[in-house]
């Protein structure tokens, strides 16, 4: 191939070359918004967003009860995403405790769980009675309730069926409502 041949074969390329740039500028519509780095909507079933390593960070996904965002790091990870009953949003540490705030169609609660195996619960049912639940680690443990008569305070040593220690409250008997103190001594 000669040198005449050569700048041919470049006219011709480059000639193409600009067809197809011209072309391309009527018949492309415009992508404005990839443009600017900003996108109006993006449609798919889940995002997952790694490190370096590979390892997961942020995961956004659905599922048959609705959506879930979970956030994974090395001292734990985070949850918030929909139950049948409601909502739900987990913290959870790798050493140990944890957290859960949820809600449910006439009310909610919060757990808390220690690494030693103590634990708390707070919430309301939706109908008027609400409680919280202390529960040491050796299983001593400390309930408060309310309901329509009032409210009621129970102590309990390490077996709660057997060793109610301490009561006091307003229940029900007989169509009154009297106050009631207890304390035994088991």
């Amino acid at each position: 191939m000669n040198h005449k041949q050569k700048l041919g074969y470049m006219a011709l390329g480059a000639g193409i070359l600009a067809l197809g740039i011209i072309i391309g500028q009527f018949v492309t519509p415009d992508i404005e918004a990839q443009s600017n780095g900003v996108f109006d909507k993006i449609t798919c079933r889940e995002i997952e967003v790694i490190d370096k390593d590979g390892k997961t960070g942020i995961t956004l996904t659905t599922h048959e009860r609705g959506g879930l965002f979970v956030l994974s790091g090395k001292a734990g990870s985070v949850d918030i995403g929909t139950t049948v009953r409601g909502g739900v949003v987990s913290v959870s540490g790798k050493e140990g405790g944890s957290a859960r705030m949820m809600t449910y169609k006439h009310g909610g609660r919060v757990e808390v769980y220690g690494k030693d195996g103590g634990w708390t619960e707070m919430g309301t049912d939706g109908f008027g009675e609400q409680h919280v639940y202390v529960s040491g680690k050796n299983g001593g443990r400390v309930d408060i309730d309310t309901d329509e008569h009032g409210g009621h305070v129970q102590v309990y040593g390490k077996s709660l069926f057997d060793s109610r220690i301490a009561g006091m409250g307003i229940a029900e008997q007989s169509g009154e409502v009297p106050s009631l103190i207890r304390a035994t001594n088991r």
